[in-house]
């Protein structure tokens, strides 16, 4: 009877040792996983500004070519960066096929539009976006702006210039939708709309 006592016992010890080494060995690489991690970060993470002070790939020039890209289409010239035929056609497929375009600066004044042009899908959208549980999602609460040197740097790139180009005709247009629809009487606001092209674009 004694025997099987001190069986039990010694088994007992022998789990309760291969628990502990178990959780040992765990919470080490645990440890050593994270320190990995932490050094990897400190050594690959960088700013944009030093990101394109060493001409990095992920800041290259050739990845700003987005907004003319997506509204030209699935021509392949619209592939090519710094095509200046693929600039006039996201210009012309903006104004042809796009019942309106607005900007995230002014995301407000787009939504509230919307409201008055599509009231079926966006009545009321304009509550929720001022007055929703989520607003602060919309915040930003540390932002860094890029130095002077690399603002130059980049406002110095043709691709740069040319997507600045589409974004203030996408901004033209827009506001010319938004003042016509919100045209202001002593009563109330009429609706109003029609695009109109810019006279400032040429094609």
């Amino acid at each position: 009877m004694l025997g099987k006592v001190v069986k039990i016992i010694i088994i007992i010890i022998i789990v309760v040792v291969v628990v502990v080494v178990v959780v040992v060995v765990v919470v080490v690489i645990v440890v050593v996983v994270v320190v990995v991690v932490v050094v990897v970060v400190v050594l690959v993470v960088v700013t944009f500004d030093e990101c394109v002070a060493r001409n990095g790939e992920d800041c290259a020039p050739g990845k700003l070519w987005l907004q003319i890209r997506y509204f030209c289409g699935h021509h392949p010239a619209c592939g090519h960066e710094g095509n200046e035929w693929a600039l006039q056609e996201a210009k012309r497929n903006l104004f042809r096929h796009y019942l309106v375009v607005g900007v995230t600066e002014e995301l407000g004044d787009f939504i509230s539009v919307l409201e008055v042009l599509l009231p079926r899908f966006y009545r009321g959208a304009k509550a929720v976006y001022t007055q929703g549980p989520k607003g602060h999602l919309r915040k930003t609460s540390k932002k860094i702006r890029p130095s002077q040197a690399t603002q130059k740097k980049i406002k110095a790139s043709h691709i740069y210039r040319m997507e600045k180009e589409f974004y203030d005709f996408a901004l033209q247009t827009f506001h010319v939708i938004k003042v016509g629809i919100f045209k202001k009487s002593a009563e109330k606001i009429r609706y109003f709309y029609q695009k109109i092209r810019p006279a400032a674009v040429e094609y």
